[in-house]
């Protein structure tokens, strides 16, 4: 094989005259065995270091290994030998009468010329004293072997990772994770932002003010690339590649444009709202989001099958909801993120059941919140109506505004928390009561309101 730097997995197929088919499931079973943890170029290819294909060799194809460590000038593992010998227990009787045991012919290890390292120990007052110290020496003879060869195989692994690229081993983290195709869709977008401004740095060149330096201009997407970086980095420490300190001393920036404090509207604020929206089409989904609490991925995904319309209220049954593919195409149906995200959603009010009704009377398909020419209303759509909605008030608004006016109306007017948590597809209360109790709490207005007796 030509020697070079790095070899693709073909280079390796056409050396062994294996299928790259063959070559890929071995790397993927080294992967997995945390052996490897492999850089890919910008077309996605495979690239291995000269030590990864010796690991590769080594492991399956032992009849090349030599050959190619002596091509490509690295030195060839050592492999840990432990002593077979076990050695004998020998009797020795005294001029005085007295017996005494010794252990005899026992290695221990070898030297560096390859010769045994034999046992040196006291003489026992009896044969089972000695099997007992015997015994004792062959256990940490494999106990020490085995060190030695987790310290061995540590080194490797810390020189393999040291010279990765940063990016592409954040790039790997992700990609091992399970997530949705929306989540993948952002963390892509914000590794190609971390790629324009890390470029090439190796694990080994990180420092705090190296990383710090680098991400200093970013702009965009700071709150997701401070995220991977916080993950990745921490994986490093604790694959004993980088130390705490780094971790600890690095500068994120600061993004550009602050993301808006979150607001919940006044029930007069409201009102205005939902006149405005009547004869709209968009009224329904208005009202529905105020109403219920509702995600709108989750209100844009309903069909007619997920709503029950009853005389007097309406249950939803929320079961999924609309999420981006990898593509940032919001037209995913997909199931709630958590299990919280199951429910059912009772809405008590005449007026939504009026358009729920009118709704459906002139509906044509299944989709209840459909778009002009056909489908699903894009949230683009929604967010132009409720800019409108905000210019009108003089605010900023988006649909999620919904949701946070909902919930806090209905802990001001004392709505059961643990039956809310469940109504808005929470886990449980401590995110209504960090993000939305203090918006409502009124000191002077509660305790106006209260005596002991």
């Amino acid at each position: 094989m030509e020697t070079k730097e790095t070899y693709t997995v073909k280079d390796i197929s056409k050396y062994l005259n294996v299928t790259e088919q063959t070559i890929r499931k071995k790397i993927k079973d080294l992967e997995k065995d945390g052996v490897f943890y492999l850089g890919k170029d910008c077309s996605g290819k495979i690239i291995l270091t000269k030590l990864d294909v010796s690991l590769l060799l080594a492991k399956y194809y032992k009849s090349v290994y030599n050959k190619f460590c002596k091509e490509c000038g690295i030195t060839e593992r050592s492999t840990i030998v432990i002593p077979s010998k076990k050695g004998t227990i020998q009797r020795l009787v005294r001029s005085n009468g007295q017996e005494v045991f010794y252990i005899r012919n026992l290695p221990i290890g070898f030297d560096s010329s390859g010769k045994e390292i034999m046992y040196k120990g006291p003489k026992f007052t009896s044969r089972e004293l000695a099997e007992q110290k015997r015994n004792e020496v062959i256990q940490q003879r494999v106990f020490n072997a085995q060190n030695t060869q987790n310290d061995t195989q540590k080194d490797e692994t810390y020189y393999r990772i040291a010279n990765m690229r940063f990016v592409d081993f954040c790039r790997e983290y992700i990609e091992k994770k399970d997530v949705r195709e929306s989540t993948m869709f952002v963390y892509n977008k914000t590794l190609n932002v971390l790629e324009k401004y890390i470029g090439n740095m190796l694990i080994k060149d990180i420092s705090a003010r190296s990383i710090s330096l680098a991400i200093e201009p970013i702009d965009v997407m700071v709150g997701h690339v401070k995220t991977i970086l916080k993950n990745t980095l921490d994986k490093l420490y604790r694959l004993d590649v980088i130390d705490k300190s780094v971790i600890d001393k690095i500068t994120y920036p600061n993004p550009k444009f602050k993301p808006q404090k979150k607001i919940a509207l006044t029930e007069e604020q409201v009102r205005i709202i939902l006149k405005n929206s009547r004869y709209t089409r968009h009224e329904l989904l208005t009202h529905l989001l105020f109403k219920t609490g509702m995600r709108i991925s989750e209100a844009l995904a309903l069909t007619w099958e997920d709503v029950e319309i009853k005389q007097e209220f309406i249950l939803i049954h929320v079961t999924k909801t609309i999420s981006k593919d990898v593509y940032g195409n919001s037209t995913n149906i997909q199931p709630p993120k958590t299990k919280s995200g199951y429910r059912d959603v009772f809405v008590f009010d005449d007026k939504l059941i009026e358009l729920f009704n009118k709704q459906k009377s002139k509906s044509k398909g299944d989709i209840i919140f459909s778009g002009r020419c056909g489908g699903r209303i894009g949230y683009q759509t929604i967010l132009k109506q409720f800019k409108n909605y905000g210019d009108l008030l003089g605010i900023t608004l988006s649909p999620h505004v919904a949701r946070h006016t909902y919930i806090s109306i209905a802990l001001s007017k004392g709505v059961d928390l643990y039956s809310l948590v469940e109504q808005v597809g929470h886990s449980n209360p401590d995110m209504i009561l960090k993000v939305y109790g203090k918006r409502v709490l009124d000191k002077h207005n509660v305790f106006s309101m209260f005596s002991v007796i």
